[in-house]
């Protein structure tokens, strides 16, 4: 088990993997139809840049047909959030 990060609409995140500064995954816990991960990894992009490389996995245990539809539905809110949250490191980081 990893260290909790808290609660967000009653779900629980804990951070599964730390190699700081470089390397962060974060885990939805105590969900058996969904499982997601949050893997930010920062590499060095030329002399004076960071790059920051998100990936996003989720899985249900729905079903078999049930699964494609929320990996369909999920994938558009992940990029909104996703996108909204790095502008907001970015935004941050110029500061």
């Amino acid at each position: 088990p990893g260290t909790s990060m808290g609660e967000l609409a009653g779900l629980e995140f804990v951070a599964a993997d730390i190699s700081a500064p470089k390397h962060l995954v974060i885990e939805l816990v105590r969900r058996s139809s969904l499982s997601f991960t949050l893997s930010y990894e920062l590499q060095a992009w030329g002399e004076s840049a960071t790059r920051v490389v998100v990936r996003v996995r989720a899985r249900s245990n729905r079903g078999r047909w049930l699964d494609p539809l929320i990996r369909y539905l999920l994938g558009p809110g992940d990029f909104v959030m996703m996108r909204r949250q790095l502008i907001g490191v970015r935004e941050r980081a110029e500061r």
